[in-house]
């Protein structure tokens, strides 16, 4: 990101700090807002650091301190070097992925069922397509 997007996405978190503040008169709702904030990366961080390390730790073997050290550094490496780029274009690849996945599961399903027909037929007769009773 530029010097310019970070200084209007600063500008954005403080200001509606700020309102918050004006509005309600209060610092302590800024305060508390704050708090609320930084508490919520905190664990959204630690579940995206702790997931993949469970997963780890079952497959490979890896303990877990391990896993979330080298899960936290390489993606502090590769956002540093190659930035907002790199992050969006592992996003891009994730979803690729996910994409790809579930065709593939969807296509197995399908085929040990029998077929599409067969498949939704299995499906109907058990109540499986009665979307609003």
């Amino acid at each position: 990101m530029t010097d310019s997007t970070n200084g209007l996405i600063a500008h954005y978190i403080f200001f509606k700090l700020q309102y918050l503040e004006r509005r309600f008169d209060s610092v302590w709702v800024r305060w508390l807002t704050s708090f609320t904030f930084i508490l919520q990366v905190l664990l959204i961080n630690g579940v995206i650091l702790y997931a993949p390390a469970i997963a780890l730790e079952a497959i490979v073997g890896l303990p877990i301190w391990l896993s979330v050290s080298g899960i936290g550094l390489i993606g502090t490496v590769y956002t540093s070097v190659g930035g907002l780029k790199a992050v969006v274009w592992t996003d891009v690849f994730q979803f690729f992925m996910i994409m790809l996945g579930m065709f593939s599961i969807v296509t197995k399903g399908f085929i040990k069922a029998g077929g599409i027909i067969t498949a939704f037929n299995i499906a109907a007769e058990k109540g499986r397509l009665i979307l609003f009773e």
